[in-house]
């Protein structure tokens, strides 16, 4: 089940990475003009679900489905650009963990998530043969907003995008792809969105701060009853592109003895999840003890673990993510500001599994 649920939430990975290209065209004046409310630290939570369906209706033998949360952060927001770090949430015995994560670069204006709201004084621009758009009342619990609900056809069905006319944000999506001749189809409905009370808010990184090139470590597969299975598991790291505050990396993954695969994440200067570099007046800023975040939807706290020497000598900042069935452990070098280990134990099902990585160039 765990296998089929990361699989559905790979298809939310393919449309999210190129979300740029749906709206840019309509709107280039409009790209890189954020919506007043768009900041460094927002989080944006959804409820994401996807399933494969035939294409005349009805399930398939050996249905992809999945529902979960989808958590997209602000993690740096400059020059008309914005770095988003999307990460997918699954549910175990009540709680939410994280399952994955990925990133992109977009102009800040248009984004699936949101739109600034000066696009829809212009629906006549979506109207062609295979799209529409139309201003409607939408009930939203006790509360009734003004939305804009945006159609457009495929050869797979149609794709719905529904937006709060005021703020532009999302409120609802259902997008249909193409799946091994059935289709899948994946809907996220917004929950809330929230600042993150960041306590480096506004610090910038140093002049050379990047991230580590390469990771070395291994994945521990526990099930009860049985022997530990160890497998390696090698992560090269490289820079695609980068601005004053941000990074775009592609992480190349080898694990398992199968070829490598690829995915894209970034580091901004206003992230909380697991960063590959972080300020290094950040990291001096922090003290061991301090609880940086509790979110309310996942139920996952994030606070400093420990800060001083290692046995080595080595000065570092340990930060941990946890909830009921899962912790993360993320140790900083405060001198270069890279993350330079992380341990993960999270659920797999009948067990738990226990990834450590540690920098090694």
């Amino acid at each position: 089940m765990r296998k089929f649920l990361f699989l559905a939430l790979l298809v939310f990975i393919g449309l999210s990475l190129f979300s740029n290209s749906t709206w840019i065209p309509l709107f280039p004046e409009l790209a890189s003009s954020p919506p007043i409310w768009l900041k460094e630290g927002l989080r944006i939570s959804f409820y994401a679900l996807t399933a494969t369906v035939k294409p005349g209706g009805g399930l398939p033998e050996n249905s992809v489905s999945g529902a979960g949360i989808l958590q997209v952060d602000i993690v740096a927001l400059e020059e008309g650009n914005v770095a988003i770090l999307q990460t997918y949430y699954l549910k175990s015995n009540g709680q939410y963990f994280p399952s994955i994560a990925f990133g992109g670069i977009e102009k800040c204006g248009l984004s699936d998530y949101w739109m600034n709201p000066a696009v829809f004084n212009h629906l006549d621009r979506f109207r062609t043969d295979n799209s529409v758009a139309a201003e409607m009342p939408l009930q939203i619990g006790d509360k009734t907003v003004q939305a804009v609900r945006i159609e457009y056809t495929t050869d797979n069905g149609k794709n719905v995008y529904t937006y709060e006319k005021e703020t532009g944000i999302l409120l609802y999506s259902q997008l249909k792809v193409p799946s091994g001749g059935n289709v899948q189809s994946s809907h996220l409905q917004l929950i809330s969105s929230r600042e993150l009370n960041l306590p480096w808010k506004g610090v910038s990184r140093e002049a050379g701060l990047a991230p580590p090139t390469r990771y070395s470590g291994a994945v521990s597969v526990n099930i009860p009853g049985t022997p530990p299975t160890t497998l390696p598991l090698q992560v090269q790291v490289t820079k695609v592109s980068s601005g004053k505050n941000w990074d775009l990396l592609k992480l190349t993954v080898s694990q398992y003895g199968s070829l490598p695969s690829e995915i894209y994440n970034v580091c901004g200067t206003a992230q909380l999840n697991g960063p590959m570099w972080m300020p290094i007046t950040a990291l001096n800023m922090l003290q061991q003890g301090h609880i940086l975040d509790y979110d309310e939807i996942t139920r996952i706290k994030t606070s400093v673990t420990f800060k001083g020497a290692l046995g080595s000598g080595l000065l570092v900042v340990i930060i941990e993510q946890a909830g009921d069935n899962f912790v993360q452990d993320y140790v900083y070098d405060i001198a270069t500001g890279r993350l330079i280990y992380f341990k993960m134990q999270m659920p797999n099902g009948l067990g738990y599994n226990i990834t450590e990585l540690e920098a090694v160039q």
